[in-house]
């Protein structure tokens, strides 16, 4: 056994990764030494490092995957977080220790192989796994629910997760192939950056359906393959926000919530798209939902409901149904629903003499099997400045229309490839007394290119043949866009035999029958109208796109500092840069970004002024993990 202060660390243990893991603790601990041991240098197995009583634990090697069991608060870190440390099957079992306290246990670059089992009855811990490799999956057996908090950071997750919590239990950047349920009634949830992958059953996101957590924040998160994508009720709040989420057989999202936001997700090939409730006030805005196997969007809420901004189209049913609440005023304004198999906005409130009137303005129905509107005769409601265009059985159903009301076609871009942006000549962009109807705005391109419709489109040549990655701002998938082959960029065109696959919200088509060296060229179709929506792009030699840090260069530097970084698909990323402390120096891009290589720049002033010369860790964030480059700065 050794001991370890805030000053240093043993030679023999040193590395990039652990310096910067051991300068973070530094900062964050007393000033009170604390004991480790280092396998297989002080003891030749991880439980008998444990068993010892440490309380750090380093791992360069292990001699063979054991089984380990943690009673005791510890930290466990493997060393090189590229070959992670094997071990079987993590039982975190913490004692009842009066004199210890309250448990902090931690594991770290480890790959376990046997799946993790929580069987905490008596301790109030909290529990931290950061960048490990999970097969089989977090099991929690606990008879009573004592742990304080549990966090998953840049781990991938082979197998279901169930766990419970006191307090916390945050998921950030993982990938997940399987399920996660997280319950209690104290627990406040966040799942962000992150990406599941299913199978077609079982839900992606679980909490309890209608309450029994505190609040729930599900962000940025892409998911596929589901029979519930997101399932999760809160007595507080619920928010659910910029998730790409499709093929999941019941429903994309389903929420509920003492008050609930549902804001800017992609739902697509689902069940219900989005299902909100409210005990309280339901705001819905900004989301897209196509091609709905049920109905789109279905918001009831108790208070007010403020349902604004949405695109929905191709539901087999409805496109947007709105139930309101008793006492509460709801908004339903400026959507945009188009092409369902039933009408495109129903409105299902109970008429009654004390219920405030809904609001309805703004919104386009365009091209919808039944009416543009329906709601119950004798409803009171605020209507005007609303487009019921070319719907199957008329302008609306249960009421006339009202007197700012008309049907006109809207001139979308292109409703046949989702685009539901206005163009220049659209009378909806500033209709008299209304102003803009509809949930986009202007902005077409005069031609349908890929800056238009196509987020990114990638060819490379592999060993198998040749991978082409796309990716659409609207996911029609099936066969409704498909790849064409040449010899040239002229043609003539031919659609080659693919293997298709997906990747998050990206769609990845492998050509094996491309034979021989020569160049190819491909470009990508949409069906129904025969638009070349991907112009023609040659093959490319080179690995796979990938998340990574390219470069950071000059380095070390005087003055600016290029850094170049790519993305396998459109995820949302965060580049930011710490110093040996582990705090924030500055952030350099945030937000979602399309796939490819791209650079960002760090100048010379950072928040807080200039930079001072020394060391400092650029981290670049995405779905699923992380990348960190050391970097020098100088005067």
């Amino acid at each position: 056994m050794i001991c370890r202060s805030a000053d240093g660390w043993p030679a023999s243990t040193s590395g990039m990764a652990l310096l910067a893991w051991v300068a973070a603790l530094a900062f964050n601990s007393s000033t009170c030494s604390a004991s480790s041991a280092v396998v297989p240098d002080d003891y030749s197995d991880v439980q008998t490092a444990l068993a010892v009583g440490v309380d750090t634990v380093i791992v360069r090697t292990v001699a063979f995957r054991e089984d380990i069991t943690i009673s005791g608060g510890v930290v466990v870190i493997g060393v090189d977080a590229e070959n992670k440390p094997e071990i079987g099957r993590v039982t975190i079992q913490p004692t009842d220790d009066p004199g210890e306290g309250a448990k902090y246990i931690e594991l770290h670059n480890l790959a376990i192989a046997d799946g993790v089992v929580i069987a905490n009855h008596r301790s109030f811990a909290t529990l931290v796994f950061k960048h490990c490799g999970i097969s089989g999956g977090i099991s929690d057996v606990s008879t009573r629910i004592e742990t304080a908090s549990i966090t998953l950071l840049g781990c991938s997750i082979d197998g279901n997760i169930r766990v419970f919590s006191r307090g916390a239990c945050v998921v950030d950047s993982c990938v997940v192939r399987g399920t996660l349920f997280a319950g209690d009634s104290d627990l406040y949830l966040t799942v962000l950056n992150s990406r599941f992958d299913g199978l077609g059953s079982g839900h992606a996101i679980e909490g309890p359906s209608y309450g029994g957590m505190y609040k729930a924040n599900i962000t940025s998160n892409v998911i596929r393959g589901y029979r519930r994508g997101i399932i999760v009720g809160a007595d507080i709040a619920v928010r659910i926000s910029d998730n790409n989420i499709s093929d999941c057989i019941a429903s994309g999202i389903d929420g509920t919530g003492g008050d609930i936001v549902v804001t800017g997700n992609i739902v697509s090939r689902c069940g219900f798209g989005i299902i909100a409730g409210g005990e309280g006030a339901a705001t819905v805005q900004a989301n897209r939902i196509s091609d709905s196997t049920i109905e789109g969007l279905w918001v009831s809420a108790y208070g007010p409901a403020r349902v604004d901004s949405n695109v929905v189209w191709g539901a087999a049913e409805n496109g947007i149904r709105v139930r309101g609440g008793d006492y509460f005023a709801s908004r339903i304004s400026n959507n945009t629903s188009c092409l369902n198999g039933g009408s495109g906005l129903v409105v299902d409130f109970v008429p009654t003499s004390y219920l405030p009137p809904p609001v309805i303005t703004g919104n386009v129905s365009f091209g919808n099997a039944t009416f543009g509107s329906a709601w119950p005769p004798g409803l009171d409601a605020i209507v005007g400045c609303n487009d019921w265009f070319g719907n199957g059985l008329g302008m609306v159903n249960g009421r006339e229309p009202a007197a700012t009301d008309f049907s006109a076609d809207p001139l979308f871009c292109n409703s046949v490839t989702g685009d539901f942006h206005l163009q220049s000549g659209s009378s909806l962009l500033n209709r008299d007394g209304c102003g803009m109807v509809g949930a986009l705005g202007g902005g077409c391109n005069d031609t349908v290119t890929t800056e238009a419709n196509v987020v990114s489109f990638i060819v490379e040549r592999m060993e198998t043949g040749i991978q082409v990655t796309w990716e659409l701002r609207r996911d029609m998938g099936g066969d409704a866009v498909w790849l064409e082959r040449a010899l040239s960029a002229i043609g003539p065109w031919s659609r080659p035999p693919t293997e298709r696959t997906y990747r998050g919200a990206a769609t990845v088509e492998l050509d094996r029958s491309a034979s021989g060296s020569g160049p190819f060229w491909y470009r990508l179709v949409e069906g129904g109208s025969q638009v070349v929506i991907a112009e023609p792009t040659q093959t490319r030699q080179g690995r796979p796109l990938g998340f990574r840090l390219i470069a950071v260069s000059p380095n070390p530097a005087f003055g600016p500092m290029n850094v170049e970084f790519e993305l396998a698909l459109r995820a949302h990323v965060d580049i930011e840069v710490f110093d040996v402390l582990g705090r924030s120096v500055g952030s350099l891009g945030r937000g979602t970004w399309p796939a490819g290589r791209h650079s960002v720049q760090w100048p010379e002033r950072s928040k807080g002024g200039r930079a001072l010369s020394g060391i400092y860790f650029i981290r670049y964030r995405f779905p699923g993990g992380e990348d960190v480059r050391r970097v020098v700065r100088s005067q």
